[in-house]
């Protein structure tokens, strides 16, 4: 009996603009800027596709994004 292929990549090690959007929920113009501005890598993936590694996405995020800090608590 032939398996059915999958519709989804199980381990995605490539998104695409909009997805990595999707996944980080940000505006995807924050993701498109960043690839304008050579923040992000963007591979291409035939035609008109941009592709972003799942690993250069990470860097970016670790890298741009501020890392939050605990707010002091005031409840006792």
């Amino acid at each position: 009996m032939p398996r059915r292929a999958r519709t989804r990549a199980l381990f995605p090690i490539a998104l695409s603009a909009s997805a990595a959007a999707d996944a980080l929920s940000v505006p995807l113009r924050k993701v498109q800027r960043a690839l304008d501005n050579g923040e992000l890598i963007g591979y291409a993936a035939g035609g008109n596709r941009t592709r972003i590694l799942v690993v250069d996405l990470v860097e970016w995020v670790r890298s741009w994004w501020p890392q939050a800090k605990r707010r002091k608590s005031s409840a006792m």
